[in-house]
């Protein structure tokens, strides 16, 4: 299924806090303004994929035109696909070494040599031949997105 809702952005030291106007519990924040909407989107899809998933029901959106922003706010629609949402999830722990790999541009190599691993492991985990242990694969995946 494919939603849109408003969601507001405070601009604060650090970035920016982002809250949906429809529900109190889809709030993220991001250090700009590009980094909250992705984190907007995330937060959005997920909570709206668990949603539909316990067949719990689905906030109706608020109009745009009837959000009134304050003034250090700033107010922007923000899209989610549940679908696609769903299918990337499975994409991601079908193999979450390469996907956090490709989403911050390492090759395999460049992967091999950040985590100190033998080059022919790290082309196995990216090619889904071999895995490590799960909360192996944790820890390499959280250290790649620390990169």
């Amino acid at each position: 299924m494919k939603y849109s809702y408003v969601a507001l952005f405070d601009a604060e030291d650090a970035g920016f806090n982002v809250t949906f106007v429809d529900s109190a519990d889809w709030i993220t924040c991001g250090s700009d303004i590009a980094e909250a909407v992705k984190m907007a989107t995330d937060v959005l899809n997920s909570w709206l994929t668990e949603l539909e998933d316990e067949g719990k029901p689905i906030p109706p959106p608020t109009p745009i035109a009837d959000v009134t922003p304050d003034d250090n706010q700033l107010i922007r629609l923000i899209h989610a696909d549940t679908d696609a949402y769903r299918q990337l999830l499975k994409e991601i722990d079908g193999n979450p070494i390469r996907y956090a790999r490709e989403q911050t541009g390492m090759n395999i190599k460049e992967l091999a040599d950040y985590l100190g691993a033998p080059y022919r492991t790290v082309q196995d985990w990216n090619s889904g031949k071999n895995r490590p242990p799960r909360w192996c694969e944790k820890l390499i995946v959280d250290k790649i997105w620390s990169k």
